[in-house]
C-alpha cells in the first residue's frame, strides 16, 4: 500500500524516475490529451496491483483508474482538474 500512495505522489509531481524504479512506463497520446498507463515491475506491486492508467488534458489530470489483480479497479474522476506541477 505505501508503495501506492508513493506512486500516487510521484505522477502529481511528475517524477518519471520515481515512477521508472516501480513500473513499465507507457504513454500514449499528445500534450492535449494524453493517458500514462503504469505496468508494474516491481514483484511487491503485482501482487497489489495490475496497472494504473492516468489520463488528462494538457498539464490537467482528467481521471485515474487503478485495477487490481482480481480485476476490481478503483477509477478517481477529477471534478476539478488539477493542475500537474513541474
Amino acid at each position: 500500500l505505501a508503495n501506492l500512495v508513493d506512486t500516487i505522489r510521484a505522477m502529481l509531481r511528475g517524477d518519471l524516475p520515481a515512477l521508472a524504479r516501480l513500473y513499465r512506463i507507457e504513454l500514449a497520446g499528445g500534450r492535449d490529451d494524453w493517458a500514462l498507463t503504469l505496468l508494474p515491475s516491481d514483484p511487491g506491486m503485482v501482487e497489489f496491483v495490475s496497472s494504473v492508467r492516468v489520463t488528462g488534458h494538457g498539464g490537467m489530470l482528467a481521471e485515474m483508474e487503478v485495477v487490481e489483480p482480481s480485476g476490481d479497479r478503483t477509477v478517481t474522476r477529477f471534478a476539478r482538474p488539477l493542475e500537474a506541477s513541474r
